[in-house]
């Protein structure tokens, strides 16, 4: 097998290669209103905002994959706002952060993304059943 970046992959290598790629696991996204002038900080100026009322619809993406093509993997992504790139619209990713070192080095290379590495930590309050949901924190690093 080879890599999208032509080096070899040893058998039973876990690595992007060639796309298409798959993950599984649960994600959660999370929209609100994004103020435009704030959007426009993080959104490069050559990018059309889609916005109404000096607003435009940003929040954050997180995911939790119990596969992924590096194996278990958490991701959170920004979403400054939303973009006109014709024919359609996009969301902006103006943060990525990754508990996986290849997978930084990947958003960046193949996607131009804003990758960072980052820890999530897992935590339930004191006296939380286990019916509630847990709390993340994410952490740079």
């Amino acid at each position: 097998r080879r890599r999208a970046t032509g080096e070899t992959m040893s058998p039973g290598r876990r690595g992007y290669g060639r796309s298409p790629w798959t993950f599984r696991g649960d994600a959660h996204y999370q929209f609100h209103l994004v103020k435009s002038e704030v959007a426009r900080q993080y959104v490069p100026a050559d990018m059309p905002l889609v916005e109404a009322f000096g607003h435009t619809l940003g929040g954050f993406y997180y995911a939790n994959y119990s596969d992924s093509p590096v194996g278990r993997m958490d991701e959170l992504v920004v979403l400054s706002g939303l973009v006109w790139n014709a024919p359609t619209s996009c969301a902006w990713a103006s943060h990525v952060f990754v508990d996986h070192a290849e997978a930084v080095a990947h958003g960046k290379r193949v996607f131009g993304l804003p990758s960072h590495r980052a820890v999530f930590r897992k935590t339930r309050e004191a006296g939380a059943g286990a019916g509630e949901p847990a709390r993340y924190c994410v952490v740079p690093s």
